[in-house]
């Protein structure tokens, strides 16, 4: 298994996600962070979703260089589990 593994598929899911989001704007809006939208409609899916999906590519970009730059150290010394509960929760 390679060293980096789950950062690499983190980014490339979160980016996937989000390009997606970019040209599907109905998906775009029931995959977003809203108070109104979790409490309301009981949405709870958005808490987790909403960590996919980023406004446009720089903001995509400028956030995987930074999850890259800190997640690499993360997993060699930690480990690929907990790389992705600390994406997941700090999501959350």
């Amino acid at each position: 298994m390679s060293l980096y593994i789950f950062t690499y598929m983190i980014i490339g899911i979160t980016s996937a996600v989000s390009f997606y989001a970019f040209q599907n704007k109905s998906f775009f809006e029931k995959a977003l962070f809203s108070t109104k939208e979790i409490i309301e409609s009981k949405d709870y899916y958005r808490i987790l979703s909403s960590i996919f999906i980023h406004a446009n590519t720089g903001h995509l970009l400028f956030n995987m260089f930074s999850f890259y730059a800190f997640a690499t150290g993360i997993e060699f010394k930690y480990g690929h589990q907990v790389t992705v509960y600390l994406y997941l929760f700090s999501g959350a």
